[in-house]
């Protein structure tokens, strides 16, 4: 597979710290992919549950540890459904909805 492209993958965690109190640490990397556009079926697929897909990357496997947000050209998105393409491969499909 020929990647055209690169994401940064986020991982938010929520932990409290010594006073009990709630914080948010974040984890990011950033890794190659293919970048591709949602076809016409996801697309109305994904509308009918209220989301507007934005993109599909496809990454290897070993790289992704269930994040939910990719940065991609400066834009935070969010992974609201994932497809193990393969045992190499994983596709993430993302949206700008919070």
């Amino acid at each position: 597979m020929n990647f055209n492209g690169a994401v940064t993958l986020i991982k938010r965690e929520y932990s409290n710290d010594a006073y009990g109190i709630q914080r948010e640490t974040s984890t990011t990397h950033t890794v190659f992919c293919n970048v591709e556009s949602i076809t016409a079926s996801e697309f109305f697929n994904a509308s009918q549950t209220g989301l507007k897909p934005e993109y599909r990357f496809t990454i290897y496997s070993f790289e992704y540890d269930g994040e939910n947000i990719v940065q991609y050209q400066g834009e935070r998105l969010n992974v609201y459904r994932v497809f193990q393409r393969s045992k190499d491969f994983v596709e993430l499909y993302t949206t700008k909805d919070a």
